[in-house]
């Protein structure tokens, strides 16, 4: 590559990392000749690391793509580096590939503060030095708390950067961007990294990653390749949301697999629950997929109904996110296969329920009447008749959560409020609780315990 910061070795002394990226903290003295000794160590070692941020999930998936092509010229660049120091000194610190080498392997030990000291009044002398630069100083902006300077030298990079071939530096450049909340950069980026290099995984997780954080899930599933190892963490949770969003929940059931406790444990508490979330979505997709399959009069010989299947499940766990725009485009979905089950009726009329369509709801709820096993049927007739003040109410609803192993947060929260209605407020409180445990996310369900344990209280009053 032609820079000689690509790539960079791993850093074996000077400063001690940052902890916590403290960006309070202040850059320690001599920062260039600590680092130009774990040069020179790292010259005689030919020891490279897999550049950026990305060691962990290369170890994870075992792709030789990131270091191979880049190994050989990185050695043969340390080692001519390495001889410079040894050599005059002087001119080793006024060398611009040394700098941009020793920024990314203190970058790499977690020191952003010495790697701003050494690249301050840095000159670099053609384009490729350019670029490497701007990105060696966003990155240390980002670590340091600093999104804006960040942002700006990022933006620096791509103004500079149209005729930059580097698969895995577009790579970091498009993990920076969903970093710094730039998502249209980082999809740019992540496409120009596979132009670059089409058989890069690496690049087709964060086109994956970028598709999913503009909120373009169909975009995001169609670029999960067949049998694709998941990255980590985040690459689990775009597919997975993507999937179930879409309906496409054969692409979410083939990925749930791989996550695993390491995956988790590799995570922030909010990106594990949120994890953990939706593993939990797709068994609940998967058992509703089962049910209706079971409830066709014929198993169906093509696959268009089956996909008319999983979208309509989806569509359940969708309905209960309160999502009812995508609850509709699924819905729409399963009736073009012309499928003739309680469920999609029922979704339908959920659909015009919310929207205060009540008496487009109530055809379809007189539609499926009797029917006493599709908890979406019992769910639908129970929400009319609770919001018509009809007898019956409660009934469907117990029905319907229990159709439901009381695991649907939706329909427990549907249910508290008609028993909490109608006084039994004991109850209500247990049964909302419950449904808060499931989904302690949902702001909707821990409003409406706030408000149900609000009635409790004024009921004793009296």
């Amino acid at each position: 590559m032609g820079s000689a910061a690509r790539a960079a070795p791993r850093a074996s002394g000077g400063r001690p990392p940052e902890p916590g990226w403290d960006p309070g903290a202040q850059p320690g003295p001599d920062v260039r000749g600590g680092l130009g000794q774990e040069v020179a160590g790292a010259g005689a070692q030919h020891h490279l690391a897999v550049p950026g941020e990305h060691l962990d999930d290369a170890a994870r998936l075992g792709r030789q793509e990131l270091v191979v092509g880049a190994v050989h010229e990185q050695q043969r660049r340390v080692a001519e580096l390495g001889g410079l120091l040894a050599a005059s000194p002087d001119a080793y610190r006024q060398h611009i590939d040394a700098r941009l080498l020793e920024a990314r392997l203190a970058l790499h030990a977690r020191r952003p503060h010495d790697a701003l000291a050494v690249l301050q009044d840095a000159q670099p002398s053609d384009d490729e030095q350019k670029l490497e630069l701007a990105f060696l100083l966003a990155q240390a902006h980002r670590h340091l708390g600093q999104p804006e300077p960040a942002w700006q030298q990022l933006k620096r990079y791509l103004y500079l950067s149209s005729d930059d071939h580097d698969a895995l530096r577009l790579v970091e450049v498009a993990e920076l961007a969903l970093a710094l909340g730039q998502r249209s950069a980082a999809l740019h980026a992540a496409r120009r990294a596979l132009e670059a290099q089409p058989d890069l995984r690496l690049a087709r997780w964060f086109l994956v990653r970028a598709y999913h954080a503009l909120g373009r899930y169909e975009q995001a599933v169609l670029a999960v390749d067949q049998g694709l190892l998941l990255l980590n963490a985040d690459a689990a949770r775009a597919v997975l949301e993507s999937a179930l969003r879409t309906g496409h929940l054969s692409v979410a059931r083939e990925h749930v697999a791989q996550v695993d406790g390491t995956m988790l444990s590799g995570t922030s508490q909010e990106g594990r629950t949120t994890l953990q979330r939706l593993v939990a979505a797709v068994a609940y997709c998967s058992r509703r997929y089962e049910a209706l399959q079971q409830g066709l009069e014929s198993p169906p010989p093509q696959r268009g109904p089956l996909a008319a299947l999983e979208a309509l499940a989806c569509a359940e766990w969708l309905a209960g996110q309160g999502d009812w725009p995508a609850v509709e485009s699924l819905v729409a979905q399963a009736h073009a296969a012309e499928l003739q089950l309680p469920s999609l009726h029922a979704l339908a009329g959920l659909v015009l329920l919310h929207a205060g369509r009540v008496r487009e709801a109530r055809q379809h709820a007189q539609a499926i009447l009797h029917e006493t096993n599709d908890p979406m049927a019992c769910l639908l007739r129970g929400r009319l008749r609770y919001e018509l003040q009809q007898e019956g109410a409660i009934e469907d609803l117990r029905r319907a959560a229990q159709l439901t192993d009381h695991q649907a947060p939706f329909v427990l929260h549907a249910l508290a409020a008609a028993l909490s209605a109608t006084g039994q407020h004991k109850e209500a409180l247990a049964v909302q609780r419950q449904a808060v445990e499931l989904a302690p996310q949902d702001r909707r369900l821990r409003a409406q315990l706030v408000k149900l344990q609000a009635a409790a209280a004024a009921s004793k009053r009296k």
